[in-house]
């Protein structure tokens, strides 16, 4: 084989992988714009924000009303709780309760405005 033939086969070798690298950054760039849109697409669906959590009116940390409402407030309402209660233990192996009611305050995070 010639010089120049040897000369030519390794430019069309260098075109090609100048080609490849461009097209894989292309492809790389097109995925993580196709991702961002995807990620935005997804917390509009799948973000549950805080409102209608639980929170607690007299804590000052993470799980208190001012917190975990960022800001927005909150409702209270008034519940019925259902639980046991004036439980009893039978010698060997058993344990008798009755249901309970009750009735308690419960803070709830307001939606967004």
């Amino acid at each position: 084989m010639s010089l120049d033939a040897q000369g030519d086969r390794r430019e069309r070798r260098r075109g090609n992988k100048d080609r490849r690298r461009q097209r894989e950054r292309e492809r790389k760039q097109g995925d993580k714009e196709r991702g961002s849109e995807r990620e935005d697409a997804r917390a509009e669906v799948w973000t549950l924000g805080t409102a209608g959590r639980v929170c607690n009116r007299t804590s000052r940390g993470v799980d208190g009303c001012d917190v975990m409402c960022c800001g927005r407030g909150y409702d209270t309402a008034r519940v019925r709780l259902k639980s046991k209660c004036e439980c009893k233990f039978h010698w060997c192996c058993s344990v008798l309760c009755q249901d309970c009611d009750r009735e308690e305050d419960m803070h709830f995070c307001k939606g967004q405005t």
